[in-house]
């Protein structure tokens, strides 16, 4: 079976093709439609040690990373060596 080929920003790809429109993406041509996954991970902000996290461009880096603006607080936590008192 040929299948229909795609089209993306001008371009026609073949059914079954894979493509990289931009750095954050991998896509695939399937019979017309086109599915894409992200390259990028897709993680949770910091939350739970910094109160205001945000998503920054990193120079020479195609994916955001998550920053904290505020310095670390220590946690009053024992040490995992020392024993529970």
């Amino acid at each position: 079976v040929v299948g229909t080929g795609c089209e993306y920003n001008g371009v026609i790809y073949r059914n079954g093709q894979n493509f990289q429109p931009n750095c954050k993406y991998r896509c695939l041509c399937v019979n017309g439609a086109i599915g894409c996954v992200s390259l990028c991970n897709e993680s949770l902000p910091p939350r739970v040690w910094c109160q205001s996290p945000k998503r920054v461009k990193i120079p020479g880096q195609c994916c955001e990373k998550w920053i904290c603006e505020e310095s670390r607080k220590p946690r009053k936590t024992n040490p995992r060596h020392a024993p529970e008192e």
